[in-house]
């Protein structure tokens, strides 16, 4: 006997510690919905859960809570007909909707009867991403599963069972009906009825925690022995709110090898279902069990399992890494990281990038390791780095040719502001002067006339004030600017129509044209004045 429960005890822990390391979230679901145990991968994605609460599937795995089962649930399908399901959730979290992989599991009874369902979830909110998108791949996986041996009840303040306890009726058999009130306690041995009520009395009296050790008849009439506990909720006020307890069965060892060997049963359902490349790798390196490598590897589990190193798929420039860390997870697993990415060639000889994660089986020189391919995934991260490289140069070439260009438009202005002055400085030096002996020389007055005009205009050309003016004004006409500048030079309107050639009718016109177009209309602002402040 010793023997075997020591064998059994190896076996599952064995399977635990597979479950543990296999990169799979797992959770225990009841008939009810509320969520029984949640394994190390579950908690890292849903913290603020506590197993123990026992709390609704569809409120604490969604962000906002939903108010019902969610519709697309496979686990509620393989509460009621006993089969496996699967389903890919849309679940709102805080960080945004995250995609789930769940695959329900039945938990049964020795009757046969479903009273649990096992979910191995897989986050594949990358996948689906990368699918539509970067056209990669990643998932992540780890887990193991914790099962507490315990039953969870809750009664209202008053001590009475007012809420369905379907574990509790699956284990005595009783309907929902028997066991409201004190009901519940008809399926306890008759010895120990009494005890156990009046234990429950003097807690609630006492408004104190509640633990009893009585005999519960099973469904089949057998008798087992279970450790019931209970602790009251209080209000805002003192009183008690309700009452929750646990109910857990400390039989014999007859009792603990059965539930070994449920247990090493189960935990090899999960190993042999479950949807990740994961092996059991031993100290010399020999691959002693696969499971869902053919999909990823190419290599067969009869072409693997007790007759490759694992070392021989190991990418020659990764290996002497990886074997370094496989030396020093032996000597201290701590030390080692969990994860880590590497490279192996598969049956085809491709090159196949993967995310691991691993760890030792306690007590053992055997490793657990998990394998996510992650090749698409580099090859995209690759490829935008090259792109960002390109991008980045260009950026800088045009930044060059930006200060090329700003250096030629600066000198090209300073060579237009050279070349005005040269000119003017040309006209008043070269120009003007002889026009002016010119005029000395003249005495018909039409040819005065003429010459004084060509001044005026190579003067209207010239003037700071004509430029400024035919650029603040361009609808005025050449012979309106020509007539602004000598009445802002004091010239009367006579001297503009002797000068120009001109009636002084026109002149007038040109004037009157000239305060339109400036503004000036029915103001009393002198022209003259108006005009020189242009040049101010």
């Amino acid at each position: 006997m010793k023997r075997l429960m020591l064998e059994l005890k190896q076996a599952e822990e064995k399977y635990r510690n597979i479950i543990e390391n296999i990169g799979v979230g797992v959770a225990m679901i009841d008939p009810q919905m509320r969520i029984q145990t949640l394994n190390r991968q579950m908690r890292e994605w849903f913290p603020a859960i506590d197993p123990s609460m026992k709390p609704l599937c569809y409120e604490a795995f969604n962000d906002p809570p939903e108010g019902d089962i969610c519709p697309y649930c496979p686990t509620v399908r393989t509460l009621r007909d006993g089969k496996v399901h699967e389903a890919v959730t849309d679940t709102p979290m805080k960080g945004g909707v995250r995609n789930f992989r769940i695959i329900a599991t039945p938990v049964t009874d020795a009757e046969g009867r479903v009273v649990a369902a096992i979910e191995m979830v897989e986050d594949i909110t990358e996948r689906q991403r990368a699918a539509k998108a970067l056209r990669a791949s990643e998932q992540r996986h780890r887990s193991y599963i914790e099962l507490t041996g315990q039953l969870g009840w809750t009664a209202n303040a008053a001590g009475e069972v007012v809420e369905d306890l379907p574990a509790w009726r699956a284990f005595t058999g009783q309907s929902e009906e028997d066991i409201k009130g004190a009901g519940w306690a008809d399926a306890l041995h008759p010895d120990d009825r009494e005890r156990a009520l009046e234990a429950w009395r003097k807690a609630q009296a006492a408004k104190s925690a509640y633990e009893i050790e009585c005999r519960v008849r099973r469904h089949d009439g057998v008798y087992r022995h279970w450790l019931a506990r209970a602790v009251p909720l209080f209000d805002e006020d003192g009183g008690i709110r309700e009452w929750i307890g646990t109910l857990t069965d400390i039989t014999d060892m007859k009792r603990v090898e059965e539930e070994l060997k449920k247990s090493e049963s189960m935990y090899r359902t999960i190993f042999e279902t479950t949807p990740a490349a994961t092996m059991i790798i031993e100290e010399d390196t020999t691959i002693s069990m696969v499971r869902e490598f053919a999909t990823q590897t190419g290599y067969e589990a009869r072409e693997i399992e007790g007759k490759k190193s694992w070392t021989e798929l190991i990418l020659k420039e990764d290996l002497d890494r990886v074997m370094g860390y496989h030396r020093l997870r032996r000597l201290d697993p701590e030390a080692a990281p969990r994860n880590y990415e590497f490279r192996y060639t598969d049956r085809k000889g491709r090159i196949r990038d993967v995310y691991a994660t691993v760890a030792m089986m306690p007590g053992t020189k055997k490793t657990v390791l998990s394998l996510l391919d992650i090749t698409d995934r580099k090859r995209n991260e690759e490829s935008l780095r090259t792109m960002s490289e390109e991008l980045t140069s260009k950026t800088h070439a045009l930044e060059e040719m930006n200060a090329a260009l700003r250096v030629l438009l600066k000198q090209r202005e300073e060579d237009k502001t050279e070349l005005e002055k040269r000119i003017l400085a040309s006209m008043k030096e070269l120009v003007i002067p002889h026009l002016r002996e010119l005029k000395k020389c003249l005495s018909g007055q039409k040819e005065l006339t003429r010459l004084q005009i060509l001044e005026s205009n190579l003067q209207g050309i010239i003037s700071p004030f004509a430029q400024k003016l035919s650029l603040q004004f361009l609808h005025l006409t050449q012979k309106e600017i020509q007539v602004a500048n000598l009445i802002r030079e004091g010239k009367t309107t006579k001297e503009i129509a002797r000068f120009m050639d001109l009636s002084k009718f026109a002149i007038d016109t040109h004037r009157a044209h000239i305060r339109s177009k400036l503004g000036l209309t029915n103001k009393k602002a002198n022209l003259r004045t108006y005009l020189s402040s242009l040049m101010e």
